[in-house]
């Protein structure tokens, strides 16, 4: 599915500041990312990093699941690791990677900050990621090499933008029940 627009029928106006910075900041970061691989390569979260508590740096060997290797010249990270799981949030994989998922943020993501309130929903935003990081973390090997958690944290701004949707539909249908 590729969305072309909606209807905000929340009746509330203004500027999505907080959902065009956010858009502008993975547009910037992208752009930065095509420059030096050696910023996609240490500030990207890589999991061993993130489960062992050390800093991976130079060649490492990645095997794919096509049974095939490459190999990565990891780079310096941040201090303290932890802070990819911020970072690479930021990150995409590709033209087409960015351009997903800042398509469905430019979409839906005015409508979460109108419904949460900019703030909140900066919050929510963050917090998205970083709990896509921890969930994959859990789910995946510890010692993957390679992460990149972007698209999990735009597919939970699409669930909450169709959870907040529905729930104008409900009321509008008269079905939600208020108290």
């Amino acid at each position: 599915m590729i969305p072309v627009g909606d209807q905000d029928t929340s009746g509330r106006t203004g500027i999505p500041y907080v959902n065009i910075a956010i858009i502008a900041i993975n547009i910037l970061v992208f752009l930065y990312q095509l420059t030096s691989p050696d910023f996609t390569n240490g500030y990207s979260t890589v999991p061993a990093e993130i489960t062992h508590g050390v800093d991976i740096v130079g060649p490492q060997t990645l095997h794919l699941p096509d049974g095939t290797a490459v190999q990565i010249d990891e780079a310096p990270g941040p201090n303290p690791l932890w802070l990819t799981l911020l970072t690479s949030m930021f990150m995409h994989g590709g033209w087409l990677h960015i351009g997903g998922n800042m398509l469905f943020l430019f979409i839906f993501g005015d409508n979460i900050e109108r419904a949460f309130g900019s703030i909140k929903y900066l919050i929510f935003y963050l917090v998205c990621g970083i709990i896509a990081s921890l969930v994959a973390r859990h789910l995946e090997s510890t010692d993957d090499l390679f992460d990149n958690r972007s698209s999990p944290r735009t597919e939970a701004m699409v669930a909450a933008a169709v959870q907040w949707a529905d729930r104008i539909i409900r009321k509008i249908d008269g079905l939600y029940a208020t108290k």
